[in-house]
């Protein structure tokens, strides 16, 4: 099976994967917001985030490194395994416990004590799977990866059911969490030993291979780091600063946008492999093909992104009650962060891919940095609002960063860069008009506008025929 070929179909299964998991995802969130409210969806996202953050100190870059070199190598795979599994067992435990001691000290009611432990336990045994995911995908194995996710998503939807049937509070979905979690690391663990057929698992301390993988894990571990904390630090924020009802209106916006970032993040995972040995190869190759990358989320990215701020308020009340309307608001704004979200993937893959991991970590660094001092400067004026201004600076900052970098060391097409960006302000506009008007024709007008100007403008001839190809299945 060629390049092509072989990322096409690692992609249309990871894409078919993330879209059944998502869809199971977007089910029990609605379920949760709708049975929790807003101050009971409020607790649980905020509760979600702070051990989500908390799980970032448990991956010093291991995930990416063993991905990027098992890749590259797989006689190497068995000897990573070895070894990053020891090196997470430890800090898993070191972290994780001392969030306990923590919990056992801090001043939280006992529901939300309890739920606090059951998150950070389930969120432990995650961390400790995401090593089983990371040989999966650099043998390219991306169904056992999908099937985990899926299964998770299972459970925690049929789950949800039954505690809502039954009308159960915060600490048995906590509960949920930790069940959904242990079965899908049972099934990794599984799916790795059948398929890469290591003799056991097994631990390894290796001192000199702790030493270079710490070193050169470190760039991509700071990188995931700053992303935690600028995906997550405005709930933390939110909640410290306005309160759970804000927390709550701001998580279901987010929650939509972050149900569909597996369009670009799917594509960029089943591409990664391939990048990487394209570095070591030929570097106009790479540049090439994360050029072509480009252009195909920068289509889905706009699709996307007009659906949800043009049709914020329908989507919204819809999907979670009239409870959540001041979600429209917040969502409109996260909608266009998440077009530069996607952008901002594609480009950080062409760094990762060359050894580069560092510009990827300058970057996240500042943008988070930037997220934060927003933070603090909306959030007591416009609470959620002003949270969503704050997400859109920083990713819009990330994106004029990567742009500039890629187009001074890989030559990246300026032209590109300026046409999309002319193409964004292009769909902006329709947008706008479409609310003011409050008339959905001109979003459909516009829709087929860009359409046509990506395709004739943006894609040349090459682009063409991978796009007839990719939709023949040839």
């Amino acid at each position: 099976m060629n390049t092509a070929k072989r990322v096409a179909k690692n992609t249309l299964v990871m894409v078919f994967g993330e879209i059944s998991a998502k869809i199971l995802t977007v089910g029990y969130t609605i379920l949760l917001a709708r049975h929790l409210l807003v101050e009971g969806f409020g607790v649980l996202s905020f509760f979600l985030a702070l051990t989500g953050m908390l799980r970032l100190f448990t991956d010093i870059g291991f995930f990416e490194l063993t991905i990027r070199e098992v890749a590259r190598d797989k006689t190497v795979a068995k000897k990573f395994f070895s070894n990053v599994l020891l090196l997470k067992s430890i800090t898993v435990v070191a972290i994780f416990g001392a969030f306990f001691l923590y919990l056992f000290f801090a001043d939280y009611p006992q529901e939300v004590e309890l739920l606090a432990c059951l998150l950070g336990l389930a969120v432990a045994i995650d961390s400790l799977a995401s090593v089983f995911r990371s040989i999966l995908q650099g043998f390219e194995e991306m169904l056992y990866i999908s099937l985990g996710k899926i299964l998770r998503s299972a459970v925690l939807l049929s789950g949800t059911v039954v505690l809502i049937i039954f009308n159960f509070g915060l600490v048995e979905f906590g509960v949920l969490y930790l069940i959904a979690n242990t079965i899908s690391f049972t099934f990794l663990v599984s799916a790795l030993v059948k398929k890469v057929m290591f003799e056991k698992i097994s631990f390894e301390f290796d001192k000199r291979f702790w030493k270079t993988i710490f070193r050169e894990g470190i760039p991509f571990w700071a990188a995931t780091a700053f992303v935690v904390i600028l995906n997550d630090t405005d709930k933390i924020m939110l909640y410290a600063m306005v309160g759970e009802r804000a927390v709550g209106f701001y998580s279901a916006a987010y929650r939509m946008v972050f149900a569909l970032n597996f369009l670009p993040l799917m594509f960029i995972a089943a591409l990664y492999p391939v990048t990487s040995r394209l570095f070591t190869k030929s570097a106009n190759s790479l540049v090439k093909t994360s050029e072509i990358a480009y252009k195909f989320v920068l289509v889905i990215g706009l699709f996307v992104v007009v659906i949800l701020s043009g049709f914020s308020e329908i989507i919204v009340s819809t999907i979670f009650g009239k409870e959540f309307s001041s979600s429209a608001e917040p969502l409109k704004i996260l909608a266009w962060s998440q077009l530069f979200l996607y952008l901002n993937v594609v480009l950080g893959n062409l760094f990762r891919s060359a050894d580069m991991q560092i510009i990827k970590t300058y970057q996240v660094a500042a943008a988070a940095t930037l997220n934060v001092f927003l933070n603090f400067l909306l959030i007591p004026s416009w609470s959620f609002v002003g949270a969503s201004f704050a997400t859109f600076m920083a990713r819009s900052f990330s994106f004029v960063f990567l742009g500039l970098v890629a187009i001074r060391h890989f030559d990246f097409s300026r032209a590109l860069l300026l046409q999309s960006m002319a193409v964004v302000l292009l769909s902006a506009l329709f947008v706008y008009a479409s609310i003011l008007s409050k008339n959905s024709l001109i979003l459909v007008v516009g829709l087929i506008t860009i359409l046509v100007f990506l395709y004739t403008k943006i894609f040349d001839d090459s682009d063409r025929r991978i796009l007839i190809k990719l939709i023949k299945m040839e």
